[in-house]
């Protein structure tokens, strides 16, 4: 619409156009404009006068209809002059108040109608937009509660607002609800994104907003419209000005309100009065009809104490007071500033005039002179009045971000629905979807736009390899919304240059079921995930069955590695596994690899991990763990697991469509997307699966030393009756781990989780580790904890205990270890039902864990060794600690599957340790394959529990042993 607008003002005035394009908003009212309307005149002012509603006259326009004015246009079809006078008759006996309309919310389409109809030519009363549910939650009522943001701001707020009446003011971590929420200037639609989050704020009848004055229109609302379906309240006010204009609006809408005026007049009266540019306003029309204040000033006649007051203060004010034009009207003063004594006469001469009518202005004048009073009181240097600036012609720029800054603007990762494939609408959808519709998903990264969502996280692209002009990313969306049939993800790439925008990914979908759309879309390079988020909207809802999250909203996940830095020298992954359940609880696992992508159905894998964790209870509930390979309870062992890792294997891996390499590769990341979702692939057995009565393969011990089998092993259908090591993924493949922490907890920055860089990517071993264990270890073996200690002692000579959580945290902090041990009773907290981890008597629940239990500013990076011992509780409560650890700085935490009795946990974690010690001498090791080399020298000396040992963390660590150190 912007460019016909400037061509009918090349045409006409800039005056006819406006108020014929008014004229043409009305007749269109979102839905469209119908040509015969334009044909037969049908648009005097009587005609008019039958699209208000109440109060209110619906306008705006539709996508097509810039497509249709123009057609009408070039054919002479379109009487600009004739629709502007029609406009003049329609408005002139007072102004309209102008209800915007607008069914897909098109943010563009929005902010013209908003430029357009609030310029003084068109001459309304009041302009907002019609946006979100037809919800109240709370009626605003005497007196108005204010929810200030906390810390000097809100101090200023409620100083401003202390000599109203009826209106408090207090901070928002003391308030759950109130009328009027002050939202603060950092607020963010996408949690752990940093800033404030808009889903946490209070719930408000009103919500006001800040950004800069120098934002374009169609930036803000698209910022409103994301705030109008994130926050918890009714109507939401953007005002663009800096925070002391912001207070002054929200003063003078106060006085507005206080006089009885609607809201939709407070606001634009307010904003009018006090801001270079009228704020945005969206709201429901039953806000606008239902949520209405009765008169506060003027009901008992003038306020005589406070005209006293003031014109005694007045009297003794010399300093010069900037009178903005409301006053000046009310004064009948042309001058736009005077002293206090000067000023006096003339407002006691107008107190003087005011009738009992007119009390209510006459005393939302004088709070106003009081206000002035006080900031130029406060502030010596008090900004020039409102006023002094000439207003803008929005209309006249279009706000394209052009100039030597602009490409090198911070990137975001965005994802937009639009309605329709590709080539259609071209604006992006904030509200809820319709059933059967088909959208489309654009996902880019670039700097952020004046439409659509983006992560407010910036992507450090960056710190992408900088001998490169351009990266190729693999971008991957799937639809998690449940149901028995899921779509196949959909794969797409995107070019990133050094600057700029990357080019578009773009994913067509159709909502299958009613209640909520969800979609996760992972950002991978080399098969390797860089970045996750979902993207979630409600489907197919009516009004009261939609919560006040109503609208499309993106959630990022934590990354698990969003550093960067020199990607090309990284090691690449052959395959990535994303685990997670649907929005249905339904377990999936999505397979990438080399641009090909499929849905791995994970049913019955919850019994699968019961039946595997009850054969390892078998072995650790003896008093004696199996001694060798030969061991009959080691070969019984390893034929079990290989027969469930077999059935695993077949059912994940050996489907149709399952990419080759991850069939065939040899390294692989798993990502656990979401909380309880576990899958055991160190336990995947791809060889024949044994027969019952199968031996272990008499080549097993050579096979694990030498890391592959010697040629000789049995073949074919004789490769039934052994069991071979090699066969367990965990003995041969690099699996790097990664863990989604908990959404509550997700820091400000998205995937802020440690790992290696081209500046850090070595764990130094220090030459002293930490150790805390339960006193419950040694009850089963009485001196198990003293064969770790020693083993210790022997690898890390100046490693020491701690006897207790609070000993832990402060000799983590003052010896800087860089290799942590740890083997824990967990349990149950008897008052509160939450997890709890102990070692030494002393429990410690998973939100008590902090970053100084976890390593310190010494050491650049930690591993943490961490064994639960007699556990009573559930797995995934017991993996949520190891998600802890590394979201609170761990680089790497070693970890098992299963509980293991303390009898059997010492002497293996002692093994762990000297082989992690003669592993890293001589020079620095890379982690995943040392942690695979460990598991196999173990395995081979007949410790069975390494078969249940998992790693979460970066694979391209490089270990440094102690006598390396400094060299």
């Amino acid at each position: 619409m912007r460019t016909l607008y400037r061509e009918l003002v090349d045409r006409y005035s800039g005056e006819v156009t406006r108020q014929a394009l008014a004229t043409l908003a009305v007749l269109s009212a979102g839905q469209g404009i119908d040509p015969s309307d334009l044909d037969l005149g049908n648009f005097d002012a009587r005609s008019l006068s039958r699209f208000a509603q109440g109060n209110q006259v619906p306008c705006g326009f539709h996508e097509k209809d810039e497509e249709r004015l123009r057609e009408a246009l070039v054919n002479r079809r379109l009487p600009v002059r004739t629709l502007a006078e029609a406009w003049t008759f329609f408005n002139k006996a007072e102004g309209r108040r102008l209800e915007i309309v607008q069914p897909m919310l098109a943010p563009g389409i929005l902010a013209f109608c908003v430029d357009l109809l609030a310029h003084p030519d068109v001459q309304a009363a009041s302009v907002h937009v019609r946006a979100g549910q037809e919800r109240l939650w709370r009626l605003p009522r005497w007196p108005l509660r204010v929810i200030a943001p906390g810390g000097a701001s809100g101090r200023r707020i409620s100083d401003l607002l202390a000599d109203l009446p009826d209106v408090a003011s207090g901070p928002a971590r003391k308030q759950m609800e109130g009328d009027l929420l002050i939202v603060p200037a950092n607020v963010t639609t996408v949690p752990g994104s940093g800033g404030t989050p808009a889903g946490g704020l209070p719930r408000a009848s009103l919500a006001i907003a800040i950004q800069s004055e120098e934002t374009e229109t169609e930036d803000a609302m698209v910022f409103a419209l994301s705030l109008r379906f994130a926050l918890d309240a009714d109507a939401v006010v953007v005002v663009r000005a800096s925070e002391k204009q912001r207070n002054e609006f929200l003063h003078t809408m106060l006085i507005e309100l206080l006089q009885g005026r609607d809201f939709d007049l407070a606001v634009t009266t307010a904003g009018r009065q006090e801001l270079y540019v009228l704020p945005l306003f969206l709201t429901s029309q039953r806000f606008l009809r239902e949520a209405r204040l009765a008169p506060r000033l003027g009901v008992d006649g003038l306020d005589i104490p406070m005209s006293l007051s003031l014109l005694g203060a007045l009297l003794n004010f010399p300093a010069t007071i900037a009178l903005p034009a409301s006053l000046r009207e009310w004064l009948e003063l042309e001058v736009r500033e005077m002293e206090g004594p000067a000023l006096a006469p003339f407002v006691a001469r107008r107190l003087a005039q005011e009738g009992f009518d007119k009390a209510a202005q006459a005393n939302g004048s004088l709070l106003k002179l009081r206000r002035l009073m006080n900031d130029r009181a406060r502030d010596a240097s008090a900004s020039p009045p409102v006023g002094t600036k000439p207003r803008a012609n929005l209309l006249d720029s279009l706000g394209t971000p052009s100039g030597p800054g602009a490409a090198r603007a911070s990137r975001h990762l965005h994802a937009n629905i639009f309605a329709g494939p590709s080539g259609s609408d071209a604006h992006p959808v904030f509200g809820p979807l319709e059933s059967g519709r088909a959208y489309r998903v654009e996902v880019h990264i670039g700097p952020r736009l004046r439409s659509g969502q983006a992560l407010r996280k910036r992507f450090p692209a960056e710190k992408l390899p900088r001998q490169k002009a351009a990266h190729s990313l693999t971008v991957v969306f799937a639809d998690i919304s449940g149901g028995e049939r899921l779509p196949e993800p959909q794969v797409a790439s995107l070019v990133l240059p050094k600057n700029g925008a990357s080019s578009r990914a773009v994913f067509n979908f159709t909502p299958r079921l009613k209640g909520l759309f969800a979609a996760r879309i992972a950002i991978l390079h080399d098969n390797r995930v860089l970045q996750t988020m979902n993207v979630k909207a409600p489907v197919g809802l009516e009004p009261q069955d939609l919560s006040h999250l109503a609208g499309v909203r993106l959630e990022p996940e934590l990354a698990p590695a969003w550093t960067l830095e020199e990607l090309e020298t990284r090691s690449s992954f052959d395959a990535t596994l994303v685990l997670n359940h649907d929005e249905a609880g339904t377990a999936r696992a999505m397979a990438v690899a080399d641009g090909q992508v499929r849905w791995v159905s994970l049913n019955g894998l919850e019994e699968a991990l019961q039946g595997i964790r009850g054969q390892i209870d078998q072995v650790t509930d003896k008093e004696q763990c199996p001694t060798g390979l030969e061991d009959p309870a080691m070969v019984r062992l390893l034929r079990v697991l290989a027969k469930q890792g077999s059935d695993l294997w077949m059912e994940v891996i050996d489907q149709e469509g399952v990419p080759e390499p991850l069939r065939k590769g040899t390294r692989i990341q798993v990502i656990e997307a979401r909380d309880g979702t576990f899958l055991p692939v160190e336990l995947f057995y791809d060889r024949e699966s044994p027969t019952d009565d199968a031996t272990i393969c008499p080549h097993a011990r050579q096979a694990l030393q030498e890391g592959q089998c010697p040629g000789i092993c049995p073949q074919g259908r004789s490769a039934e009756s052994v069991v071979c090591p090699l066969g367990f993924w965990g003995m041969t493949r690099v699996i790097e781990r990664q863990r989604r922490g908990p959404a509550s907890s997700a820091p400000g920055d998205v995937g802020l989780q440690l790992s290696p860089t081209q500046q850090q990517n070595q764990i130094a071993l220090t030459p002293g580790a930490l150790f805390g264990y339960s006193r419950k270890v040694d009850k089963g073996d009485p001196g198990s904890s003293a064969k770790v200690l020693s083993a210790l002692k022997e690898s890390f000579p100046e490693s020491d205990t701690a006897d207790g959580w609070a000993a832990w945290e402060q000799k983590v902090q003052s010896l800087g270890p860089s290799l942590l041990v740890l083997l824990v009773h967990t349990d149950n907290d008897p008052e509160s039902g939450l997890p709890v981890i102990e070692i030494a008597n002393e429990y410690l629940r998973r939100a008590r864990l902090k970053a100084s239990h976890v390593r310190s500013d010494k050491v650049p990076a930690t591993i943490v060794l961490f064994l639960g011992c007699d556990t009573a509780m559930p797995p995934a409560q017991y993996q949520s600690f190891v998600g802890r650890f590394r979201q609170l700085g761990a680089a790497v935490v070693l970890s098992t599957i299963a509980s293991i009795r303390g009898r059997h946990a010492c002497p293996t974690a002692a093994n762990v340790i000297r082989h992690l010690s003669e592993a890293t001498e001589g020079v620095p090791r890379n982690w995943g394959d040392v942690f695979v080399r460990i598991k196999r020298e173990l395995l081979a000396k007949g410790d069975a529990l390494v078969l249940c040992f998992a790693a979460y963390g970066d694979v391209d660590w490089q270990l440094v042993h102690p006598r390396e150190v400094g060299t």
